[in-house]
């Protein structure tokens, strides 16, 4: 359930943080990173399609934001814990949704880094995961698209003009609208 799965992210949360109670970047890197490549389906060197926010974005944006993320086979992340820690991090997604609904957000500031990402939401296909010496990160190449705009809507934007990856933002808009 959603509250189980994210008392074990606020019991787990202790991983995430040194001795003197400062973000430990290898140990966030390495759970991100987890999630990336399951979303990847396990190491796949195929291009991810990221979608960046904020959970102080509205409710309303956000909450559509990550479900149609989700269905169209992304990756939602933050820059960092909302409020400062994990467990007001879990109570905002618990105030975003509901029991039983399947939340995936990763919080690593990475791939913010490694894209230049400063606006959200922001939306990327992207070819690989950062390459990082903790939290300074060399480039990487994606097509992105910043902009309060849906999530169908991007893609289609990069499907349209992307330069890099636009057969695979091109396969994410068909997972999320099977119709077209």
């Amino acid at each position: 359930s959603l509250n189980e799965r994210l008392a074990g992210v606020e019991n787990e949360g202790s991983r995430f943080f040194d001795g003197d109670g400062k973000v430990d970047a290898n140990a966030l890197a390495s759970a991100a990173g987890d999630i990336a490549r399951a979303s990847r389906n396990e190491g796949s060197a195929k291009p991810l399609f990221v979608t960046f926010v904020s959970l102080s974005m509205p409710d309303a944006a956000l909450t559509s934001i990550i479900r149609d993320t989700k269905k169209a086979g992304g990756v939602v992340v933050v820059r960092g814990f909302y409020g400062g820690s994990y467990g007001a991090f879990a109570n905002r997604v618990r105030e975003l949704f509901e029991e039983g609904d399947d939340v995936g957000i990763s919080v690593d500031p990475r791939f913010f880094q490694a894209l230049g990402v400063e606006t959200v939401p922001t939306y990327a296909v992207i070819l690989g995961e950062p390459v990082c010496d903790g939290f300074v990160c060399d480039p990487i190449r994606g097509d992105t698209l910043s902009g309060n705009i849906s999530v169908a809507a991007a893609l289609q934007i990069i499907v349209d003009h992307g330069s890099l990856a636009p057969m695979q933002a091109q396969a994410a808009l068909k997972r999320l609208e099977p119709e077209l």
